[in-house]
């Protein structure tokens, strides 16, 4: 637990040290090269329960990017599998979420947010790759199940603890 902890903060202060040090007076300087994203947040592993008779999973959150493409970033979503019980999954052992990503830049207040509808088999190994757009620079991103629906606003028998972290979009 601590070297995950301390693997976090010296993340998040390269991150920091990054962007606070291209800050500062006017110089003729060659352009900065471009960095891959540095993600970093206390745990990558969002458990929940999900909307298909409360089955249960762990998805793995993961950020990517290519120095070639700045301003965007690639969420993957690893499944490790889902589990269940009831007749609703006997019927069809999926388990259904909807995931909701929202990310800003360090210095705002909100940004904004997108719902993934995700089907999870019983199987582990599905990955989903979602481009996103956030822009350079140090970046705030959130990733959970909210139990409503960020578009009808109506109720999901669904939740989860969020995974929070920055991460660094060249």
């Amino acid at each position: 637990m601590r070297k995950t902890i301390a693997r976090a903060a010296a993340a998040l202060s390269l991150a920091v040290a990054a962007t606070l040090g291209t800050m500062g007076t006017a110089q003729a300087a060659p352009a900065p090269v471009p960095v891959p994203a540095a993600w970093t947040s206390l745990t990558n592993s969002l458990a929940y329960v999900g909307q298909n008779d409360f089955c249960t999973g762990v998805l793995d959150i993961n950020v990517e990017s290519e120095p070639g493409k700045p301003g965007s970033a690639t969420l993957v979503i690893t499944s490790r599998g889902a589990s269940g019980h009831g007749p609703g999954w006997a019927a069809n052992p999926n388990c259904h979420v909807d995931l909701l990503v929202a990310w800003n830049n360090a210095g705002s207040i909100a940004g904004p947010q997108e719902q993934i509808a995700l089907d999870i088999p019983a199987q582990p190994g599905e990955v989903v790759r979602r481009e996103m757009n956030p822009g350079s620079g140090l970046i705030a991103l959130t990733a959970g199940l909210s139990y409503l629906d960020v578009n009808t606003l109506q109720f999901l028998p669904q939740m989860s603890y969020p995974v929070i972290g920055y991460l660094m979009v060249p």
